[in-house]
Order: C-alpha cells, then sequence, then structure tokens
C-alpha cells in the first residue's frame, strides 16, 4: 500500500512541476506573441522546437538507459552515472555551439544569438537533472527544480511586460536566467558528481548503454520528430521564420503535451 502511494506521489509531483513548467513558458511565448515581429517570433517559435528535440535526443541516449542501468541492482553503478554524467556535458555542448553557429548567420544580433545558445545548453543540462533525481529517486527535487525554473520564468515575463523591455533578446537572457536557477535547484550533488565525472567517467560505458538500450531509443525519437515536427523544418527551411510564426502561434496551446509526455517518459 505505502509503494503505491509513493508512486502516486511522484507522479502527481512530476505532472504537477510540469504544468507550472508549460504554464510559465505559455506565458513567455504569449507575451513575445504580441510584441515581436512575425519574424523574430518564427525564430523564437523554432528555437523552441529545437530544445525540445534536445529533450527527446536527452530522454533516448542519456536519462532512460541511465535510469535501466542503474536500477537493476548492479553494484559501482557509481561510475555509470560519472560516465552519463560526462556525456551529457559533451551533448550540452556540442548542441549549444552547434545551434549557436545555425542562429549566428540568420539572426541580426550575435548577442541574441549567444544566449538562445546558452539558454538551449543549460535547459537541456537541467532536464538531463530532473532525469538523474527521478532515478535515484528523488522526485521532490524534480518538483523544487521546476518550480523554481516556473516561478523565475513568470516573474520575469511580469517585470518586463510592465517595464515595456519585451524583445527577443531579453527574453533569451530570461531563458537563461531561469535554466540556471533550475540547475542550482537540483542540489549541489548535480554539481559533485559533475566534478568528479571528469576524473572517473568513461565515454566506454555510455558507448556500451548506447549498443544495448539508447541506439533503439533514438531511432523512437527519430522517427517520432519526423512525423510531428516534418512541417517546422520544412516551413523554416523554404519559406523563413516569418511564415512559420502563425503555425507556431497556432500551437501555443498544444505545447504542454510534448512536454508532459516527455516528463512521463522519463519516469
Amino acid at each position: 500500500m505505502l509503494s503505491k502511494i509513493l508512486k502516486f506521489k511522484r507522479y502527481i509531483l512530476a505532472i504537477g512541476g510540469t504544468a507550472g513548467v508549460s504554464l510559465a513558458n505559455f506565458l513567455l511565448s504569449g507575451v513575445l506573441l504580441l510584441f515581436v515581429s512575425p519574424g523574430s517570433f518564427g525564430i523564437f517559435a523554432f528555437i523552441q522546437v529545437i530544445i525540445a528535440l534536445g529533450y527527446g535526443i536527452s530522454n533516448a541516449l542519456i536519462g532512460s538507459p541511465l535510469m535501466y542501468f542503474v536500477n537493476r541492482g548492479e553494484a559501482q553503478h557509481e561510475y555509470t552515472i560519472e560516465s552519463y554524467f560526462k556525456f551529457n556535458l559533451a551533448f550540452c555542448l556540442i548542441g549549444a555551439l552547434a545551434l549557436f553557429g545555425a542562429l549566428y548567420t540568420t539572426m541580426d544580433s550575435s548577442l541574441t544569438a549567444v544566449y538562445f545558445s546558452l539558454a538551449a545548453g543549460l535547459l537541456w543540462y537541467r532536464w538531463f537533472g530532473r532525469s538523474f533525481k527521478n532515478t535515484v529517486h528523488q522526485p521532490e527535487i524534480v518538483a523544487i527544480s521546476d518550480i523554481s525554473y516556473s516561478l523565475v520564468t513568470l516573474l520575469g515575463v511580469i517585470i518586463l511586460y510592465f517595464n515595456q523591455l519585451v524583445s527577443l533578446q531579453n527574453f533569451a537572457l530570461l531563458q537563461v536566467i531561469s535554466a540556471l536557477i533550475g540547475i542550482m535547484a537540483l542540489g549541489k550533488s548535480v554539481l559533485c558528481t559533475q566534478l568528479k565525472s571528469f576524473l572517473h567517467g568513461s565515454f566506454s560505458i555510455f558507448k556500451q548503454g548506447f549498443v544495448e538500450k539508447g541506439k533503439h531509443s533514438l531511432l523512437g525519437v527519430i522517427t517520432t520528430e519526423a512525423t510531428a515536427n516534418a512541417h517546422s523544418y520544412i516551413v523554416v527551411t523554404f519559406f523563413g521564420p516569418a511564415a512559420f510564426a502563425p503555425l507556431a502561434a497556432g500551437l501555443l496551446l498544444f505545447r504542454p503535451v510534448p512536454i508532459l509526455i516527455s516528463t512521463l517518459t522519463q519516469l
């Protein structure tokens, strides 16, 4: 009976935290939609698509395999954790740099491109941190991180709105700050494990997990993305961000759904 109650609590915490994040992101997008040009909003919306894709890849390559290997009862699993922490940092850095390269050639402001790339890398890192805390059965920490991210985002949007400072660059910076606070809320154990991974983390452990579990999950993410978001890439590639803006605006109310699904996948 107790185990059922704890499992129910875990799902409630996960869904509640995700609801807060979804509300904050909805307000962020909705306010930006009212104040910036269609081209700027299209760029913002497409970056959010890329970030969501990163969540799926993180689940497939890092979060889900780590959860499986740690909780199947093997000894010495701290080396497995450090290996995945090391790969996750590489994933976030490479992904952020790749996004910056793409944005630098398409955006007028290089500083805005830096902010969005940094925000993406930090958001992917927080996403893995959430998965790690679920792996070690600390859903309350996940909820605290989600609430921290949501409150900072909501407060930031309100401040920028009432001070007439709504802009693509300021909202990108707000995402950076919110992601940083969300990472800090995960606790010092995440930082300590990350530091230890530089010394003890071995990519060979991750490689073994990829062969056994990760590659199958990654295939599922790629096929799902191709099915669900192919139109996003086609429209932006051939017609530009401004043409994507009305599509993204129409999909605002549906954005919480993939985030909720990704959260449940982590569990």
